[in-house]
């Protein structure tokens, strides 16, 4: 066998367990005497429009390649920071990443 082919059925071999993971309750909720009732859990948020992730990775393409360019081009560290700074402030706290 290959080595991609080795690493790819160890790949497959880790993952196959994971497959019959369920999110069952593993105990039954306490049944209170006192007429407690469980709190509603909020509902989940809705879902964000497809077209916006599809921007987002072409945001994300683009710093990429910006931060290629700045790197083997122009050899800016400063530009570089500031794309770092853009990048950490958009998707890690905008976008709730961090």
């Amino acid at each position: 066998m290959t080595r991609f082919a080795c690493i790819t059925a160890f790949a497959v071999a880790l993952l196959v367990p994971c497959l019959q993971v369920r999110g069952d309750l593993r105990f039954p909720p306490p049944e209170f005497e006192s007429g407690y009732q469980f709190p509603q859990a909020p509902p989940p948020p809705m879902p964000r429009p497809v077209l916006y992730e599809y921007a987002e990775v072409v945001l994300l393409v683009a710093a990429l390649l910006l931060a290629s360019y700045l790197i083997l081009r122009r050899r800016s560290r400063r530009a570089i920071f500031v794309l770092m700074l853009g990048a950490l402030f958009y998707f890690g706290f905008w976008r709730q990443g961090c």
